[in-house]
Parts: C-alpha cells; sequence; structure tokens
C-alpha cells in the first residue's frame, strides 16, 4: 500500500461543523507533557467527524499549568482538565474513566494522534455489533522506522494496541488498569475481556498513529499467520473477533434506522454532497473524483465520500484532505450501510447525492429518493462496456434514470449510446471532460535530462514509446505483445516503457522478456509527469475508453499519442497529435488474445509516423488541452451542474420519489437483490484483501457457499473461463444445463 507519512492528522486545529449535544465517547488521556507535546494530539480529537464526545485530560500537578490557560483559549466546553498528585499513567487512566459521563472510552497517549473518522466509524461498528466490547483498527507508527501495522487477531492473542474503544461497563467489570508494568497491565485487561467472552472488532482502515517511542510490540502473530489458510466459518465460531472485510450477508433484514445518537451539524448555505464510490486506486475515475472535490470551492461545497468495495486504497489520504471519508466495507456489515447512510444524510444535511462508478450506489438510489424526494440525484458514467452487463454503469444508470435528475458522462460516443440506445431524455445527459491538471503536468517543470539518469536510462539513445497504464485485459497487453514483436521485426530503435501493475503483469513480462534490449518495466508510480518526460510518445491499445486520462496527460505534457479509436478517444487524439489506430474486435472479444494483422500493422505504422513527425507532433499537444480540457474549466462546469441541479430539482423526479416512499419495501428488496448478486464478487474482494494485507488464505465450506457458488467463483477467476462465457458455444451450454 501506498502511504504518505507525512500527512499526520492534528497538525492544525479546524473548525467545528457540528453543535455538541451529548457525551456519548470519553477520551481519557494522561498528561505528563507540557502542553506544545500534546498539542496535535488534542486537536486530531477536536477535528473528530463525530462530534459528542469528552476529552479528559488528566494532568500530573508537576505539569506547567500554563495546559489549563491553553484549553480556555481553545473555547470548547468538551475537554476538561483533571489535576492529580498521580503519575502512573494506568492509574491516572483509571481516574479518568471514575470521572467520565459516556458509554465508551478511549485511551490515548500524548503523542498519538487519531484520524478524524476514527471515534465515529468505531462508535457505530460497536453499535451494530451489540455483543462486541471493544473495537480497534490497522494503525500507523511513526517516527525513523515509520510503517503500517495491520496484525490478524488469532485466538487468546493480546496483540491489540489499547488506542481502542472499549464499552465502559465492560471496562468497569475489569475493575479496570491493574498496578504494574503498562504493557503487562494491558494484556490482563484485554484477558479478562476475552475470558468474559467479550467479542473484539478489528476494523482494517488505518485510522490511528503511534509514535514509535511509545510503541512496544507486545508481541508478533508474523511467523504465525503469514501465508497459512483459515476456515472461515471455524473461525467466526470461536468468537475470537470480528474481523472486516467479511463476507456475513445473506438475505438478511435492512437496517435501514440505526439506534444511535445522530450528532447535529450547524446550518449552512453550502451544497452538501453524498459522493458514492467503488474504491479510491489509482485509476483515471479516481483521479477524476479527486481533481473534482480538491478544485470546488470549500466555502460553498461540502463532501461526505463512501466507498462500497473492499480495496486496498492508495488514494484515501487524498481524499481525507477535501472530505469525510467512510470505506464502508472495512467497519460495518452490508445489512446496516443503509442505516449508515441515512445517519450521514441527517447529521450532514446532505442536499445532493453524486454516484460515481458504484454498482451498490446504483442499487440504493431508488430507496435514497424515496426516503427524501426534494433531494436531487446526480450521476457520472465514463463509458458504456458491452462486454459487462451489456452496457456496464452506462446500463446502471438506464435503469434508474426515473429517479436521476442529471447523468453526465466523459465522452460524446457515451452520450449519444445513452439517449439512442437507452433512451434516455435529450436534457437529462451532458457531456463533461474530465480534464488535466496543466500545472502538474507541464513538461517545462520537469529536466528529463536529469530523469533519464534516475531511471537509468541516460545512456539510451532509442525513441521511447511508453505504455502506462493498469494492466488488464481491457487494456489489451497481449496487442501490445504483437505490436512489440512486429515493429522490432522492423526496427530496433525504439524502446518500449511499460509502467504499470495489474492482474495481467507478471503473463505480460513473460511474453516480452527475451526482448530485454528493447523493453523496461517500471513499476506503478504517483511520479507520472516523470514517465512522460522521458516518453517521446505514449501508446494505448485498449479495446474500450472513455477518454482516457492517460491521454490528457500525454498531450499535456507535449508527447503525441497512438491510440486506439475506441470510446470518445477521437475526441481528443488526431493526426495533429498522434495517431489513431482503428479497432477490429468487438468488446466483447475483450478475453480473445488473438489479434488480426491488419491491426497490428496499423500500429506499427502507427509508430513510424510518430516517430518521423514527432517534433512537428509534438508542438500541438498541449495547445491541444489549453483549449479545452484544463481541470480549471472541469471544475467550472461541475459547479454549475451541482448548482443548477440543487437550485431546479426536476418534478417528475421528485414525484416518482413520493411514489416510491409509500413502496419502500421494494426498494430495500432491490437492495437485498443487488448485495446477493454482487456475493461471489464480494467474496472474491475480501479474500484478495486478507491475502494482500494479512498474507493469510480463508476456506469457506457449503454451509458459507453453496457448492454451486463455489465452482462459479473458482471459475470466474480463471481469464480462460471468462472468455469462453464470451462465446456462442457458452449460451448454448446453458441453454442444455437448464433443460436438464
Amino acid at each position: 500500500m501506498k502511504f504518505d507519512f507525512k500527512l499526520k492528522p492534528g497538525q492544525n486545529l479546524e473548525k467545528s461543523k457540528y453543535i455538541n449535544t451529548a457525551k456519548t465517547i470519553s477520551v481519557i488521556m494522561p498528561v505528563l507533557q507540557n502542553y506544545s507535546n500534546i498539542k496535535n494530539a488534542i486537536y486530531s480529537v477536536l477535528n473528530q467527524t463525530f462530534p459528542d464526545f469528552e476529552l479528559i485530560l488528566v494532568k500530573n500537578n508537576k505539569v506547567s499549568n500554563d495546559i489549563e490557560n491553553q484549553i480556555k483559549e481553545l473555547k470548547d466546553e468538551r475537554v476538561r482538565v483533571i489535576n492529580t498528585d498521580e503519575n502512573d499513567i494506568l492509574e491516572m487512566r483509571n481516574l479518568g474513566v471514575s470521572q467520565s459521563e459516556s458509554g465508551y472510552i478511549v485511551f490515548l497517549e500524548n503523542d498519538n494522534l487519531l484520524e478524524r473518522t476514527f471515534l465515529e466509524t468505531l462508535y457505530i461498528t460497536l453499535e451494530t455489533h451489540k455483543t462486541a466490547s471493544l473495537a480497534y483498527t490497522n494503525y500507523i507508527v511513526y517516527g525513523d522506522n515509520n510503517r503500517l501495522v495491520n496484525e490478524w487477531l488469532l485466538k487468546d492473542s493480546t496483540n491489540i494496541n489499547i488506542l481502542s474503544m472499549i464499552r465502559k461497563k465492560d471496562f468497569d467489570e475489569t475493575s479496570g488498569f491493574e498496578k504494574c508494568e503498562k504493557i503487562e497491565s494491558e494484556k490482563k485487561l484485554l484477558k479478562k475481556l476475552q475470558s468474559e467472552g467479550k467479542i473484539f472488532i478489528h476494523t482494517a482502515s488505518y485510522l490511528s498513529w503511534i509514535a514509535e517511542s511509545n510503541f512496544e510490540q507486545k508481541e508478533t502473530n508474523k511467523n504465525k499467520i503469514r501465508d497459512i489458510q483459515i476456515n472461515y466459518e471455524d473461525y467466526q465460531k470461536e468468537k475470537v473477533a470480528i474481523q472486516f472485510p467479511r463476507f456475513k450477508y445473506d438475505y438478511e433484514n435492512i437496517y435501514d434506522n440505526l439506534d444511535v445518537h445522530i450528532p447535529k451539524k450547524i446550518i449552512d448555505n453550502k451544497i452538501n454532497i453524498l459522493m458514492i464510490v467503488p474504491w479510491m486506486i489509482t485509476g483515471g475515475a479516481d483521479i477524476f473524483n479527486l481533481e473534482l472535490i480538491k478544485r470546488l470551492d470549500k466555502s460553498r461545497y461540502s463532501f461526505t465520500i463512501l466507498s462500497t468495495e473492499p480495496y486496498i486504497d492508495n488514494l484515501k489520504q487524498q481524499f481525507d484532505r477535501y472530505a469525510d471519508v467512510y470505506e464502508l466495507p472495512l467497519f460495518l456489515d452490508q445489512k446496516d450501510w443503509i442505516g449508515f447512510i441515512n445517519y450521514l444524510m441527517q447529521k450532514n444535511n446532505i442536499n445532493v447525492i453524486f454516484n460515481t462508478s458504484s454498482l451498490y450506489g446504483y442499487s440504493i438510489l431508488s430507496y435514497l429518493k424515496g426516503m427524501y424526494p426534494n433531494i436531487p440525484i446526480i450521476d457520472y458514467v465514463h463509458m458504456e462496456e458491452w462486454y459487462n452487463r451489456n452496457g456496464g454503469y452506462a446500463r446502471s444508470s438506464s435503469q434508474f434514470s426515473s429517479v436521476i435528475d442529471k447523468t453526465l458522462v466523459c465522452n460524446a460516443v457515451t452520450e449519444k449510446v445513452m439517449k439512442d440506445y437507452f433512451k434516455r431524455k435529450e436534457n437529462e445527459v451532458n457531456t463533461l471532460y474530465i480534464g488535466v491538471d496543466t500545472d502538474k503536468f507541464d513538461p517545462d517543470k520537469y529536466d528529463k535530462k536529469e530523469l533519464l539518469k534516475k531511471y537509468n536510462l541516460e545512456n539510451n539513445d532509442k525513441f521511447i514509446v511508453s505504455y502506462i497504464c493498469r494492466i488488464s485485459e481491457q487494456k489489451r497487453p497481449m496487442l501490445l505483445v504483437e505490436i512489440i514483436k512486429k515493429t522490432l521485426e522492423k526496427r530496433k530503435d525504439i524502446l518500449f516503457l511499460i509502467v504499470g501493475d495489474g492482474p495481467m503483469l507478471n503473463r505480460l513480462k513473460n511474453s516480452l522478456k527475451i526482448y530485454k534490449d528493447n523493453v523496461k518495466f517500471l513499476p506503478s508510480t504517483n511520479l507520472t509527469p516523470e514517465m512522460y518526460k522521458i516518453s517521446d510518445a505514449t501508446i494505448n491499445c485498449s479495446i474500450k475508453e472513455g477518454l482516457a486520462l492517460t491521454a490528457y496527460e500525454s498531450l499535456s505534457m507535449g508527447v503525441p499519442v497512438i491510440s486506439a479509436d475506441v470510446g470518445g478517444q477521437r475526441e481528443l487524439v488526431n493526426d495533429n497529435v498522434g495517431k489513431l489506430v482503428p479497432c477490429y474486435q468487438n468488446e466483447k472479444e475483450i478475453y480473445n488474445f488473438i489479434y488480426k494483422d491488419e491491426e497490428i500493422d496499423n500500429y506499427v505504422t502507427a509508430i513510424d509516423y510518430v516517430v518521423k513527425e514527432h517534433d512537428e507532433l509534438a508542438k500541438n499537444c498541449r495547445k491541444e488541452i489549453l483549449d479545452k480540457f484544463t481541470l480549471v474549466q472541469m471544475a467550472e462546469n461541475m459547479d454549475k451542474e451541482f448548482k443548477n441541479v440543487k437550485e431546479n430539482p426536476k418534478e417528475d423526479k421528485i414525484n416518482n420519489g413520493k411514489s416510491l416512499k409509500n413502496n419502500i419495501d421494494i426498494t430495500k428488496e432491490l437492495i437485498i437483490a443487488s448485495l446477493m448478486e454482487d456475493k461471489p464478487k464480494t467474496e472474491y474482494q475480501c479474500g484478495e484483501f486478507w491475502k494482500n494485507v494479512y498474507k493469510i488464505v480463508v476456506i469457506f465450506n457449503s454451509i458459507q457457499f453453496s457448492r454451486k457458488e463455489k465452482i462459479k467463483m473458482f471459475l470466474w477467476r480463471n481469464p480462460l473461463w471468462r472468455k469462453f462465457t464470451q462465446t456462442k458455444l457458452w449460451n448454448v451450454a446453458k441453454r442444455l444445463l437448464r433443460r436438464g
């Protein structure tokens, strides 16, 4: 996981957005240092998205009284100081608990830090799991040796940092911390809870920071659990812990009204947007989402972001800087998601709903429109995908068009498909280009000579053609192999630079290992401007695109583009800035890795053209972007769309919402059906998360999943099987199977 250890929480005090109405959580911090040393920890608490807490500072009398003056200057009634002669941290914690007025306890040390959603996510996860006693998160150890800690909880293990949330009644039953060595006392407390059958919850977001100077690894599970297999159902029977993300849903009721305290947001005149995304990784759609929330005026907008699929979200830290972000699969069971969304709708005064590429998001739109008829809904579709549910997100959007006020698309081709094929109304679909950061992707800011040296290419005298993407079936990497082979048969003055990762990376490497003099691989990177600067051209041979972000970026850096003529690419790429190449495959043939010689030859010819005309093409590239494809223009256009949809919600959509309100149970069944339909995919994604984060392989038995489901999931992981399901033979086989 890519993680920026410089982005520590609590560096500044933010203005509270909420009215304080209750003391639901008590954060207890023994104070043995002066204010300057604990200020960031205090700020990280006061900046929480859940405001209804009390912060109890248990101060040793030998510490300067200046701290009390500093606290008064904060003018925050949630913070109070208890003075004591005690200097033992454990006794100071016990004293703080005895003075607390809430149902939950969090123990914080002087230089520990909390991400803004720490209190809220742990409170909600404990409230939705009434039998659980304690909840904790993955955490960050910071100092000279920065690292992420994400240990799996084994039976009888006490390898949990005490920076957790504990039910006060359960803590009281243990009689608190015993007076002994600190780590030993914490272990004893956890063992007491476990001996009473208390369940612990392990959420999977990284929401707490622990200073390396205070971090003591009580024990390590690494050698015990790495690369082992766990039977999921047997593990659950042990009731050791609830580990997120998990596969729990099975036609259960949807709990849309959580029994939790709802804080009150200060009324403002902002456009408060609930934004639903599948994940926050490093794709073009994710970068668009990030740039959108980054660039809209924060005095007029606020964003609450929900991710709905269990992924390692490399961009989450960046999203956190501009929005309140919640990774739903990492702390909540699916049956509680809609209840949490209702909680956020009320808490944050949501007045616009924005879904972008989340299937779960689409499944709840009818329910949300029924519950909130006057709140407009807008969505963004990056492309239609005929190999994915016969239309992909374009189909999903059209299925729910009766409740969507406005659909935005990233290219004119998709707009035409929405209107002509899916019969969307003329005034309900618009093209809005995603754009590129022309300040970041400015060739004058980078030194090509230095960068070539950095990437060990200083002695290269070849023309560099770069392939920069997530290396998956959609990008047709096996077609790239044929293009490289054919090009190198003709000329040896080309170096193909392949930058990225993905499910087909290893296959691509194996196919090209004999061409090491003309092919170089680099890992996925956030330093993409550097990749373009060392390139002479870029190539995109995808079977499908909306309008590829890499094309925007490449042209902004003055680098010509060779691209498949798919999606909206022709709206950006032409003979003045590169070359378009016809696509000879139907996109439903995405898993067919056999390509026509004519298509391969066209790419080779395009490379020849760009090499020959390079200097002239490069002059035109950046101008093409500056004219109409900048992020400034994108933000201005999105601002107009959001403002218009909020101020002018469509009357027919409101009426449809009112009708749905009288039939809300039907909309819940739609959500249930969607969750069950996605169950194999969710199981696979969670399994991949556990494998990549915890190095654990999970086994499921027939009680958890039927034999048929397990066979389907096993087969779907094989690309050849996915390819087979696109053939006519598969359709014949399905008919025969149905006949028995």
